[in-house]
C-alpha cells in the first residue's frame, strides 16, 4: 500500500483541529514494522483552505437547491470580487420580498487599521496579500501575477498589473522589512555572545541596545568585537567587466553564526523619479520613498556597501568589527579604512603605512598609502583578510588561461595541471590555520611540489607522504617529473610566486571563509533573477528580507511571524506546507554535510581529475 493511500484524500473526507492519522479498519491485519512505515511523521495533511470554482456550475448548483428564505422563491446568485478576493450575495427574484443574504467575507488581515468609510481595500482580504507574497517568493512581479490570473480565468488579471500588485506590496512591504531587521538583530546577539567572554558586558551591550531599556553604552574600548565575512551581488548578468548592473546587495555573516548580520541594497534607479521627470522635465521631484541611493558605476557598489555596512554596526549596534574576509578586492580595503589625518590624529608620532605601487615604471616601489580612506576616525579600524576560495579560484584561473595558451607559451601544461595544482593550493590554505606563521612559507611550497611527487611539505592531509618510494612509484599516474618538466616546474614555480609569500599566505591562514556569503548570493537569485529589475521600488529590499529571513531561521518560523505582522491566521494547510518545506530543506543541509555526502563530491570532482589526466595523456 502506498503511503498516500494510506493517508487518505484530504479532500473528501471531514476532518478535525487535531488532524488524527488515518485509522483503517485493517490495522490489525497488518505487521508492526509496516504500521510504522504507513506513520505519517506528522498528522496527515489538512483540507484546502480556499478552492477554485466555475462561476456558471456553482449558480446552477445554487438555484437548484437554494430557495429564499422569506417568500421561497428563486434567487440571484451574484460574485463580487475585490481583486482576487471574492464573495458571494443572494438576491431574491420577486422584487417585493427584497430579501438579500451576503456571504460570509474572504480571511480578513489587520495591516491598517479599519475605518467606518465602507470601501473595501485590496489588503483587507489575507488572499490579496498571499498571492504577492507567493509571487515575491517564486522571483516574479506584477506582470506574471497579471499572467495567471488572465490564464485560470481569475477577475481582476489586468488590474493586478497596473495597479493592485504595488498597492498590495507597498502595504506588506515595510512588515516584511521590520521583520527582517529583527531577525538580523537576533542573529547580531547570538554572534557578540559567541563572540564575547565577559557575560557581564554582553548584558550590558544588550541592553544598550534595547530602545525600551535607557542604559549607557559600553565605552568603545569595551565595545564586543566580531568576525564577519562579506560580499557583494548584483541584479543582473555582467562579465566582471562591465559594471552596469542597476542594484546590488552585500551583507555580513557572522563567523560563528554563519548568518547575516546587517545587510545593504544599493539601486540607480527610482521609477517615482524616471516617471515624474519624464512627463515634468526638470522640475524637482516631490519628496517620496526615493529607491535611488547609488551614483556611478557598478562596481563602486561593493566598497559603499562594506563600508555603510561597518559604519552601521558601529553606530547603530555598538559592535566593533574586529577582522573582514572578503575577496581581494583592493578598492573595498582602501575605502574601509581611516584617511591619512585621521590615520596620524589616532597614532600619534606614527608615520603613514608604505605600500607599493602597483602600475607605472616604478612598480614595486614603496611609497605613504594613498588617501582614499572613507571610515570615520571615531571608529577603529578592520583588519582585512582575504577569502581562501577566491584566492584558489584566482590562481586556478591564471593556471586554466596557461593550459589554453599556445604550444610554445605553455610548456606541456594542460587543465590536469592547472585542476590538481589549485586543488593542492586549497588543500594547503586549509591547513594553515593548525601551522605557525614561521611553517607558513614552507607549507606554500607544498601547493607545487606535491605536483610533482615531492612531499616533504605537504601536511598531515597528504595520505602520499606516509607512502615508501616503491608504493609511489607503483602509483604514480598523475605526477609530474621535475627532470622530465622542468620548463614547466619553473614556470609554475614563477607563477606561484606571488601566492605563497609570506604577507599573501598570512592572509588566508585565519579559517574564515565567505562560503556563507556566496551560497545567499546563490539563494538570492530565487527571489531576484537576474534577468528582471526590481530596484525600481522597494520590492528588491522585499526580496532581500525574505531571503534573509528564510536562510537565518526556516521557511516555518519566518512566515508565522511574517503572518502575525499582517494579521493574517495562518490556515492548517499552509502551516503544513511551510512544515513540509522547512523539513525538506533541513534534511538537505543535513545530508550534505554527512560523510557519505562528502565522500561522493570528491569523487565526482576524483572522477573529472581522472579524465582530465587521461586527456593529458594524450
Amino acid at each position: 500500500m502506498k503511503r498516500k493511500d494510506a493517508l487518505g484524500s484530504s479532500s473528501s473526507e471531514s476532518e478535525d483541529d487535531s488532524y488524527e492519522p488515518n485509522k483503517s479498519d485493517d490495522d490489525d491485519d497488518i505487521s508492526e514494522d509496516e504500521a510504522e512505515e504507513l506513520e505519517p511523521e506528522t498528522s496527515r495533511k489538512p483540507p484546502a483552505t480556499r478552492v477554485i470554482l466555475e462561476v456558471g456550475p456553482l449558480k446552477q448548483f445554487v438555484d437548484e437547491l437554494c430557495k429564499c428564505h422569506g417568500c421561497n422563491g428563486p434567487l440571484d446568485i451574484e460574485t463580487q470580487t475585490t481583486c482576487v478576493a471574492s464573495h458571494v450575495k443572494a438576491t431574491c427574484l420577486d422584487p417585493s420580498c427584497g430579501f438579500i443574504l451576503h456571504g460570509n467575507p474572504p480571511a480578513s488581515t489587520t495591516m491598517h487599521e479599519k475605518n467606518n468609510d465602507n470601501h473595501n481595500r485590496n489588503t483587507d482580504h489575507a488572499v490579496n496579500a498571499l498571492c504577492v507574497l507567493g509571487m515575491i517568493c517564486n522571483g516574479d512581479g506584477c506582470t506574471e501575477a497579471s499572467r495567471m490570473l488572465g490564464l485560470m480565468g481569475l477577475p481582476n488579471d489586468a488590474t493586478m498589473d497596473g495597479r493592485s500588485f504595488h498597492v498590495i506590496e507597498e502595504r506588506i512591504g515595510p512588515l516584511i522589512r521590520n521583520l527582517t531587521d529583527e531577525i538580523m538583530l537576533e542573529n547580531l546577539t547570538e554572534e557578540v555572545r559567541l563572540s564575547t567572554a565577559n557575560e557581564s558586558d554582553f548584558d550590558t551591550w544588550k541592553r544598550a541596545i534595547d530602545p525600551d531599556v535607557a542604559t549607557p553604552p559600553l565605552p568603545i574600548e569595551r565595545h564586543p568585537r566580531v568576525n564577519a565575512s562579506n560580499d557583494t551581488a548584483w541584479q543582473q548578468k555582467g562579465s566582471g567587466h562591465t559594471h552596469n548592473s542597476p542594484s546590488g546587495h552585500s551583507l555580513m555573516f557572522g563567523h560563528h553564526t554563519r548568518k547575516p548580520l546587517a545587510y545593504v541594497v544599493k539601486s540607480k534607479v527610482c521609477n517615482c523619479c524616471n516617471a515624474f521627470t519624464k512627463k515634468n522635465g526638470n522640475i524637482d521631484v516631490p519628496p517620496h520613498d526615493c529607491c535611488k541611493n547609488h551614483k556611478g558605476s557598478s562596481g563602486a557598489m561593493e566598497p559603499d556597501s562594506c563600508l555603510e555596512l561597518i559604519v552601521s554596526l558601529f553606530d547603530k549596534c555598538k559592535c566593533i568589527l574586529n577582522l573582514l574576509c572578503c575577496d581581494d578586492d583592493s578598492s573595498v580595503r582602501a575605502d574601509c579604512r581611516w584617511s591619512n589625518p585621521a590615520f596620524l590624529s589616532n597614532n600619534p608620532g606614527v608615520p603613514l603605512p608604505m605600500v607599493k605601487k602597483k602600475v607605472g615604471k616604478n612598480k614595486g616601489e614603496l611609497q605613504e598609502r594613498p588617501n582614499k580612506g572613507k571610515l570615520p576616525g571615531h571608529m577603529p579600524e578592520p583588519a582585512f583578510v582575504a577569502d581562501p576560495n577566491h584566492r584558489r579560484k584566482q590562481l586556478t584561473g591564471e593556471l586554466i588561461a596557461l593550459a589554453k595558451a599556445n604550444v610554445a607559451s605553455k610548456m606541456t601544461m594542460t587543465r590536469m595541471d592547472a585542476t590538481r595544482t589549485g586543488k593542492n593550493f586549497g588543500c594547503m590554505a586549509r591547513s594553515l590555520k593548525t601551522t605557525t606563521a614561521d611553517e607558513y612559507v614552507n607549507r606554500g611550497k607544498a601547493a607545487l611540489e606535491h605536483h610533482f611527487d615531492n612531499h616533504e611539505h605537504c601536511g598531515s592531509c597528504c595520505s602520499r607522504r606516509l607512502e615508501s618510494e616503491a608504493q609511489r612509484m607503483a602509483t604514480k599516474k598523475h605526477c609530474r617529473c621535475k627532470t622530465r618538466d622542468g620548463k614547466l616546474c619553473c614556470l609554475l614555480q614563477e607563477m606561484l610566486l606571488n601566492y605563497v609569500a609570506m604577507e599573501r599566505l598570512s592572509d588566508i591562514a585565519h579559517g574564515m571563509d565567505a562560503n556563507c556569503c556566496k551560497a545567499f548570493n546563490d539563494f538570492m537569485t530565487w527571489f531576484a533573477p537576474k534577468n528582471k529589475v526590481y530596484s525600481g521600488s522597494r520590492s528588491l529590499w522585499n526580496r532581500v528580507g525574505l531571503c534573509i529571513g528564510t536562510s537565518s531561521i526556516g521557511h516555518l518560523q519566518c512566515f508565522q511571524r511574517l503572518f502575525k505582522k499582517m494579521g493574517i491566521a495562518m490556515t492548517p494547510n499552509v502551516m503544513n506546507f511551510l512544515d513540509v518545506k522547512n523539513r525538506s530543506r533541513t534534511k538537505r543541509l543535513d545530508l550534505a554535510k554527512e560523510k557519505k555526502s562528502k565522500k561522493e563530491r570528491n569523487k565526482r570532482k576524483h572522477d573529472k581529475l581522472v579524465e582530465c589526466t587521461a586527456i593529458a595523456r594524450k
